[in-house]
């Protein structure tokens, strides 16, 4: 990205203001690919590559991440080089790391690693937070193996922050052929910041040939989590307390619901 970059940035009493990094600097900011774009209380950041290398199977390894902050009070910019841990799985079948959150202390990157391993699948996931300073707080490493999975169609993540807790989903199919009739599970699993395992819970009998869109968790006011799963005809939704036990699960037949709208 070259040019001059334009930003909106929010002032106190509710307006914008427009701030311009120039070309020169945005072209030391930028130099590979913009990543992510978020404002906190006291800056606007942006999140770059270094050589924009994040994808290539092989050179992503070496690659590096920068934060750029444009402050808030006075405009300020400065260059942050954000020194996160060097991937140390198979860089082909490892997501170079990824923004997932951030709060007022710092921002929180994740890197996924999935391969075979015996009769089931291999899975880590690395999350760690860096400081607005480029400093590393914290890192956690969980490890999963699941046995008698032919592979995950999908992984969700999600941080609980305020109660410093992760959510692993994972939409597991059975058979490597998937035929109409076959059946998938979707698990979910709670771990504290340190990487323990907490509680997991299971949900089997899906049908494979949904065609499911991406898994959809959020944490309730009261603590309790919404799970969502959709698919081409269906929408299901489980709720689980804090400690994982099932409160209630529903099904809804989309295909049913558009037959009954369109009658007249």
């Amino acid at each position: 990205m070259t040019g001059v970059q334009t930003c909106a940035l929010p002032i106190l009493d509710g307006t914008f203001t427009e701030h311009q990094i120039t070309k020169e600097k945005w072209k030391t900011a930028s130099p590979g690919n913009l990543k992510q774009v978020f404002v906190t209380d006291s800056a606007i950041c942006y999140i770059s590559s270094k050589y924009g290398n994040e994808a290539h199977p092989k050179k992503k390894a070496e690659e590096k991440l920068i934060l750029f902050k444009v402050q808030l009070d006075g405009y300020k910019e400065k260059k942050i080089n954000l020194k996160l841990p060097k991937l140390t799985t198979e860089p082909k079948k490892t997501d170079f790391w990824y923004y997932k959150d951030h709060d007022e202390e710092g921002i929180y990157f994740a890197s996924l690693f999935e391969d075979k391993a015996g009769k089931g699948i291999e899975f880590s996931c690395n999350i760690v937070k860096m400081s607005y300073n480029g400093i590393l707080l914290k890192e956690t490493k969980i490890s999963i193996k699941k046995e008698g999975i032919a592979r995950v169609n999908q992984w969700k993540i999600i941080l609980d922050k305020e109660n410093s807790s992760i959510y692993i989903c994972a939409l597991e199919q059975l058979k490597l052929n998937v035929k109409e009739n076959d059946q998938r599970n979707l698990s979910i699993t709670k771990y504290d910041y340190d990487g323990n395992m907490i509680w997991g819970n299971k949900i089997e009998g899906l049908s494979a040939g949904n065609g499911y869109l991406p898994i959809d968790l959020f944490i309730q006011k009261n603590q309790d989590i919404h799970l969502e799963l959709k698919g081409r005809n269906i929408q299901v939704i489980w709720e689980f307390t804090s400690k994982g036990e099932s409160i209630k699960n529903y099904s809804t037949n989309l295909t049913e619901i558009v037959d009954r709208k369109s009658v007249v």
